[in-house]
Parts: structure tokens; C-alpha cells; sequence
């Protein structure tokens, strides 16, 4: 059988296949990179997705074995690797897949995810954040991503600290604004449990990183009212490139992939909020109306009617 990639679906997926070296010139298109890949190598890869789909780890790994021979510098196998590695609680040989993809392609944030994930299994916190500062010193690429780690972690210090470390690397951006406000939103909090006295500079940035977050939902939701979809989808990539563990901005993605009609890429985006949703009962409710009306845009009038009726009892 044939396969084609989607280009779009790896994107959702959150990791584009890439190989570790450059091997066409940048003005290539998405199309002639792909005959790259062999049609054995796309149906193996393919059928290594479906096979950990169902949870069967063990196929899934021997199918990525067979991409890994045809394709041996190909980060997405490396990465695919690590997760069924990771599921079958084999984390030391997760651990060295993972290190892979993310030694040689850094700016992919949820390679590192992963890999701090595996690492803190093992070791534990301290030293899984060891693990990636020692990763992140062979370039300012894994320097950001180490950053946005400890932003959505929590690690408001440690974040702190590099970010003074990194500067400006491209002059004063809005971005490092954001990223400074919100580091000190996130201290703040901290300091309230120590303290019942905040530095006004610190409350000035935290109130600064809040109104980041604000601000996009209220841009997102004028779009919204709007049906501008397109539009919609542009504000919520920029603010999941901020906050990328916020669910109501995966839930926004969701409700803009319906409005397009693109009902597929809806239901990926609104498991993916599921996953950062935290004691939010009104938003879960959202995100089960929004996967209904996907089902139901697919014809699967049985799963539309399941969530239609998680929502309703979330309503009560």
C-alpha cells in the first residue's frame, strides 16, 4: 500500500520529519523532499503509528527497527522509537532514542519534553534537569527549548537564570518580554507562600504576563465572533508558541479547524487540550460539544452523540 505524508498531520503531531543533515537545497519543495522516502519505508512507518495506536509497543517498535535500516538519520523514527520504548517502561533505551532526536534536531520542543520526561523516570527531577542543561549548552536552539521547558514546567527560577543567560540573542523582542513577565508571574506565586509582601516590580510583571494571556483570548475570540477562522488559527499559534501547555488555546484551535471544516484536524487539537486540562468543567464541556460536532461533520453519528452526551452531563 502507498502512503503520502501529511505534512500538516506530522505538525499537529508536533514533530516534522526531518533528517539530521541537509540534503536539499532550502527552496525545495515539501513535494520533491518526500521522494526521499521510499514507499516501504512510509508504509513500515505508518503501520508503526497504527500498531502503537492500539497499544501493540512491541510491533510498533520492530516496524520503526525496519524504517530505522532504511532510513538511519531520521529523527521522527528516533523519536517514535522513544515513545513505545517509553510506554513498555523500557526507559533506558527510551532515553537513548530520544537523546537522538533531540541532539540533532533541536528546535523541536516536544523532543525535549520526552526526553526530560524519561530522564526524571529514571533519575528523577534534579537530575533530569542536569541531563538537559548538560544537552543545552551545544547550542542556542537548545538553549530556547530547555527555556520553554522550564516555563511549562514551573521552574521559574531555573528559567529565570537562563533567560538572563540567553539576553537578547536577536535584539529586544515582544517575545523575551513575554517570556520575562511570565517568569515573574510564575515567582510571584511562589513568593505569596513565603510572603505576604510582593516587590511592586515583580507584581507589575505578573500582572503583564496575565494580560498576555487575556489579551489573546480576547483576540481570539473577536476572530471567533467573526468566523474568521484563518485569522483565528494565526493568533493561536503565536500564543501556543508562548504558552504551549495552555488548553484553551488547543481548544481554540479545535473550534477554528471546525469552522474550516476540517474536522480531523479538530479532534487532534481538542485531545491535545484534554491532556493540559486541569479542574475546568466548563472548558471540558466545550471541548466535548467541539469533538461532537467534528464526529458529527465526519458522519460518525455514534461518537457525535457519545460526546453530545458528556457534555450534557457536565451541564447539569
Amino acid at each position: 500500500m502507498k502512503y503520502l505524508f501529511s505534512w500538516g498531520m506530522f505538525i499537529l503531531l508536533g514533530w516534522v520529519i526531518t533528517p539530521y543533515q541537509a540534503c536539499a537545497q532550502e527552496e525545495e519543495s515539501a513535494e520533491i523532499s518526500l521522494e526521499l522516502y521510499s514507499d516501504e519505508f512510509q508504509e513500515y512507518f505508518f503501520e508503526a503509528l497504527k500498531q502503537k495506536g492500539i497499544e501493540n509497543y512491541d510491533k510498533a517498535i520492530n516496524l520503526l527497527i525496519k524504517c530505522k535500516k532504511l532510513q538511519p538519520l531520521e529523527t521522527a523514527v528516533d523519536y517514535e522509537l522513544g515513545i513505545n520504548y517509553f510506554a513498555l517502561k523500557k526507559f533506558d533505551e527510551a532515553a537513548v532514542y530520544l537523546f537522538k532526536a533531540v541532539e540533532y534536531n533541536p528546535d523541536n520542543y516536544w523532543y525535549l519534553d520526552q526526553l526530560f520526561k524519561t530522564y526524571e523516570t529514571i533519575e528523577g527531577t534534579s537530575k533530569a534537569m542536569e541531563m538537559v542543561e548538560n544537552l543545552a549548552k551545544k547550542s542556542d536552539i537548545h538553549k530556547e527549548q530547555l527555556l520553554n521547558l522550564y516555563l511549562n514546567r514551573g521552574f521559574a527560577k531555573e528559567a529565570l537564570l537562563l533567560l538572563n543567560t540567553l539576553g537578547d540573542m536577536n535584539g529586544k523582542s515582544s517575545k523575551r518580554v513575554q517570556q520575562r513577565a511570565r517568569i515573574e508571574y510564575q515567582l510571584s506565586k511562589l513568593n505569596k507562600s513565603d510572603s505576604n509582601t510582593i516587590p511592586a516590580s515583580i507584581e507589575k510583571s505578573a500582572a503583564e504576563g496575565v494580560n498576555v494571556v487575556s489579551n489573546y483570548v480576547k483576540s481570539i475570540e473577536e476572530e471567533l465572533s467573526r468566523k474568521s477562522y484563518i485569522t483565528m488559527l494565526k493568533l493561536v499559534q503565536e500564543a501556543l508558541e508562548l504558552y504551549p501547555a495552555e488548553a484553551r488555546f488547543y481548544v481554540s484551535q479545535g473550534m477554528a479547524y471546525n469552522g474550516l471544516n476540517k474536522p480531523k484536524q479538530a479532534l487532534e487539537s481538542l485531545a491535545v487540550a484534554l491532556d493540559y486540562l486541569v479542574d475546568d468543567l466548563v472548558l471540558e464541556r466545550i471541548i466535548y460539544e467541539q469533538m461532537s460536532s467534528a464526529y458529527t461533520t465526519l458522519g460518525d453519528t455514534q461518537k457525535a452523540t457519545f460526546y453530545t452526551q458528556k457534555a450534557k452531563k457536565l451541564s447539569q
